[in-house]
């Protein structure tokens, strides 16, 4: 399943997306080996988080309504996490993987939300960090020491940023971002 989700990926996505994809995969597994997490669904989460990415913005939007993938407010106003969504959907649809706790993190993977599993945190942090990923102003090595050392922390210090960009950038904020926000530093706070 791993070797026909790779192959599919080379064949399909640009070198940069794909290199990206790789760099998530290698800084989650070592993520998830300091976490005690399971490979494979890392592998499968990693590898599929940004599948949808090889569509370009009409035809996610083609995709969403030929396979009735429900949308809410926020998100039918923000093609930025569509692939997540469609993505998560593929790997149901097109892999047969049927792990909740797999397809949920590809979905929630550029939003995070509440009740975060490590898997959920593991995938957000290291597509954060990874360098081919958005641009970004922060220090990619301290964040990943931070996520080494404090999973919930690197979370909540990656939340922030992306909510301080979009902040900036005056885009809309999907509701499950700060629910995970929100729930982490209560968490951290107790």
């Amino acid at each position: 399943m791993i070797e026909k989700i790779k192959e599919n990926l080379s064949k399909l996505m640009d070198n940069a997306r794909y290199n990206h994809i790789l760099g998530t995969l290698q800084i989650a597994l070592g993520l998830a080996e300091r976490h005690n997490l399971e490979e494979k669904k890392v592998y499968l989460a990693a590898l599929l988080h940004d599948y949808a990415k090889i569509f370009s913005r009409e035809e996610m939007a083609d995709y969403i309504a030929i396979h009735k993938i429900p949308l809410d407010r926020i998100e039918e106003k923000t093609p930025s996490i569509w692939h997540g969504l469609i993505s998560a959907h593929i790997a149901k649809e097109e892999f047969g993987i049927s792990d909740e706790e797999v397809l949920r993190t590809v979905k929630i993977h550029s939003t995070a939300d509440e009740k975060m599993s490590i898997l959920d945190k593991v995938v957000y942090v290291a597509d954060y960090i990874e360098p081919r990923g958005e641009v970004r102003s922060y220090d990619r090595r301290e964040l990943l020491l931070l996520a080494e050392d404090d999973l919930n922390e690197a979370t909540l210090k990656a939340i922030d940023l992306s909510l301080e960009h979009l902040i900036k950038e005056k885009k809309l904020i999907h509701p499950r971002s700060i629910k995970a926000r929100n729930e982490l530093l209560e968490f951290l706070n107790r």
